[in-house]
């Protein structure tokens, strides 16, 4: 009797891979990838070349950008920024005594951590714009439904 194994990954056909959204052209358009050389310093005090490609627009010419990297970069920074005013907090009543110095100095701590949380902005841009567009995209579609009969059933 011979036991069958059955593989549960993905081929890699099978994977879903992220595509980019257009801002421009507020949709996943059709793009083409375009390499950018970049030097950079290396430790050694010598320069040397770091290629990276990015997606760009073939409607518009646009740079496209992978919202899964919008995501990160927003939450990471408001992780670091939540970090920041907690660490303030705690070194403003539980270290230092109360007294008015130490509320000014965490007001200004708080404020340059909201600060920092506003930095990402095209970041945010992007984000903010794919939620209005796919809300957008559902209430096409719903609408789009209750006209058709068909779609109905």
């Amino acid at each position: 009797m011979e036991d069958e194994i059955e593989d549960l990954s993905l081929d890699e056909d099978k994977k879903t891979k992220e595509e980019p959204w257009c801002l421009t052209c507020r949709e996943y358009t059709d793009y083409r990838r375009k390499w950018t050389t970049v030097s950079r310093a290396d430790l050694d005090g010598r320069t040397y070349s770091e290629n990276s490609e990015a997606p760009h627009c073939i409607t518009c010419g646009n740079r496209m950008f992978l919202l899964s990297h919008c995501r990160i970069l927003v939450l990471g920074i408001n992780i670091f920024s939540l970090s920041i005013g907690i660490l303030a907090f705690m070194c403003s009543f539980v270290l230092f005594e109360f007294s008015p110095s130490s509320l000014f100095g965490l007001l200004l701590v708080s404020l340059f951590a909201f600060g920092l949380t506003r930095a990402p902005r095209k970041s945010r841009l992007w984000l903010k714009e794919w939620k209005i567009w796919k809300e957008e995209q559902g209430i096409m579609e719903l609408t789009e439904r209750s006209l058709d009969p068909k779609k109905k059933e």
